[in-house]
């Protein structure tokens, strides 16, 4: 981890995450769900993988649960 240029990397793929993790949170919000947990893969310079494991909190199949879900995509 001496190499310049390996910690200006690293410095850089770190500080993409948290404005992908917030994305993410606002992406699994607005369809009435939470995140669980959150792995982050850094696959190499500005290139990284994700996997989510998520839970709805709603259930979609109620009138009430729908208008929810409207109101957030409306946000």
């Amino acid at each position: 981890m001496g190499d310049e240029k390996t910690k200006q990397w690293l410095e850089y793929n770190l500080s993409l995450i948290p404005k992908t993790i917030e994305q993410s949170r606002a992406y699994v919000a607005a369809r009435g769900a939470k995140i669980l947990s959150y792995s982050i893969t850094i696959n190499g310079y500005d290139s990284m993988s994700s996997v989510m494991c998520t839970q709805d909190e709603v259930d979609p199949g109620t009138e009430k649960a729908r208008k929810e879900l409207e109101e957030r995509l409306e946000k």
